[in-house]
């Protein structure tokens, strides 16, 4: 029996954004997004830019939550 090797998926660079790449959205959907403190501001980023590469149709509200804002007397 042989074995067959095939090349690992490997995605390109920058995704395609061009108009036939995905459907465009016909109603936009705002949505609130609280980035935080500690990780949350890098894995919000990776979230919102899988997002947009989905041509999800999101417009983006943000707010300040996490620990420096409670330090500043918001709660």
């Amino acid at each position: 029996m042989t074995a067959t090797l095939t090349a690992p998926f490997v995605p390109s660079a920058a995704p395609d954004r061009s108009a036939s790449a995905a459907p465009a959205a016909t109603t936009r959907t705002t949505v609130t997004v609280a980035r935080g403190d500690g990780i949350g501001p890098e894995i919000m980023d990776a979230t919102l830019a899988v997002l947009d590469a989905a041509g999800a149709g999101l417009d983006y509200d943000f707010i300040q939550i996490g620990q420096k804002v409670y330090e500043r007397g918001v709660s």
